[in-house]
């Protein structure tokens, strides 16, 4: 059994056989140097507990090791998130809008026919009294 980390998306695989992961080992770090990012006094199922938020970890493939990203490297990556979260609020507002206009358009649609309604009635009742 080995600690797995992806190159590429940082996936944290503890306690896995090589023959258990979903994409070839070459993707992988395998036991890497995890120092920079947390402890081995954790509760997980190898020990480690990270100390270094994992959106925040970068892979140091020569040197087998993950690293914590500069402070450059984070404002990067918080400017990305932020980005995403303001276009989902957008996205959710756009369709909140959208939903609201449907439903004046059918309150619109139902008041116009009462009011042909109201005049059809209206015009009914004077030719029969007429």
């Amino acid at each position: 059994m080995a600690t797995f980390v992806h190159k590429t998306t940082l996936a944290y695989l503890p306690s896995q056989e090589p023959t258990e992961l979903p994409e070839p080992i070459g993707n992988y770090l395998e036991n890497p140097d995890m120092s920079a990012v947390g402890t081995g006094v954790g509760t997980g199922p190898d020990g480690f507990i990270a100390t270094v938020r994992s959106q925040y970890w970068k892979a140091d493939v020569p040197g087998n090791a993950v690293l914590e990203m500069t402070a450059g490297e984070k404002a990067v990556v918080d400017a990305a998130e932020l980005l995403v979260y303001k276009a989902a609020k957008l996205d959710a507002l756009r369709t909140a809008a959208m939903q609201k206009a449907a439903e004046a358009n059918d309150d619109y649609k139902t008041a116009k026919a009462a009011v042909e309604a109201a005049k059809d009635k209206a015009a009914v009742d004077a030719v029969e009294i007429g």
